[in-house]
């Protein structure tokens, strides 16, 4: 995946996605003010503020998250206690650290400062909690832009696969994830299969499988963000037709799986 704008550092996709979603969607900015009124929120601040950055990349971060958060417009009338307004910039501006930061910041830290963003929609923050963050964000992109022709080249793929062997592995699957992220993950893949709006009368002879396409696509993102914990056998049924379809994060993780 090619990094969109290397200035942010080795998380530079994850970076760009983050940013591109605080400018384009429409939150209730109010609520997020009382979702980040967490006791975790303050020590992981502190500990960014102890990470060793290079001096362009803070520089280059920090720059881009003081525009997001212009582009937002947002004024103390918008919030019922004016002191919000603040506690958002701040919220955010460590949430885009957080995410160029990556592995540099403990977990518990990492959820502190995304789990809000998350919780409000955003991809990029759900992606973030997982392992292979930028895989996963590459993937949900992927499912969004999928076209029709797309989607039943997948349902072709799966149809070849042995009767019963997936719903042998949804029986018996282990993800390993924490249940914060695995929610995260579930409900974002799911907001990027729902922006599809697709229907089982575009699928004629392939309704059956139809039926179980929401399901396939929570459950890929759930294991490309697992990563290495899921066994190779349950990645390969769960991943294959989606990388045989051309999905190109799932072939990616198959292969570094």
């Amino acid at each position: 995946m090619t990094t969109r704008n290397a200035g942010f550092g080795p998380h530079g996709d994850l970076v760009a996605r983050f940013l591109e979603e605080v400018r384009t969607k429409q939150i209730d900015w109010a609520a997020h003010a009382r979702r980040i009124d967490n006791p975790g929120v303050s020590p992981a601040m502190t500990a960014i503020v102890s990470l060793s950055w290079p001096r362009t990349v803070l520089d280059a971060v920090d720059r881009a998250g003081l525009q997001a958060f212009a582009s937002l417009g947002l004024s103390r009338a918008d919030f019922a206690d004016p002191l919000s307004l603040g506690e958002v910039k701040v919220s955010l501006m460590s949430a885009v650290k957080a995410i160029a930061a990556g592995d540099q910041l403990a977990f518990e830290h990492r959820q502190a400062l995304l789990e809000p963003f998350a919780t409000a929609g955003f991809e990029s923050a759900a992606a973030a909690l997982a392992a292979p963050g930028a895989l996963v964000a590459q993937f949900l992109t992927e499912v969004r832009d999928a076209s029709v022709e797309d989607w039943r080249r997948y349902l072709q793929a799966v149809s070849g696969q042995p009767r019963g062997s997936r719903r042998a592995v949804f029986r018996t699957l282990e993800l390993g994830l924490d249940p914060a992220v695995e929610t995260a993950i579930d409900r974002a893949a799911d907001d990027a299969y729902r922006s599809l709006r697709l229907s089982g009368d575009q699928f004629p002879g392939q309704e059956a499988r139809f039926v179980a396409l929401q399901t396939d696509v929570i459950a890929a993102a759930q294991v490309i963000a697992a990563g290495d914990a899921v066994r190779s056998e349950p990645r390969q049924v769960l991943l294959q037709p989606f990388a045989d379809a051309g999905f190109e994060a799932a072939g990616e993780a198959l292969s570094t799986g």
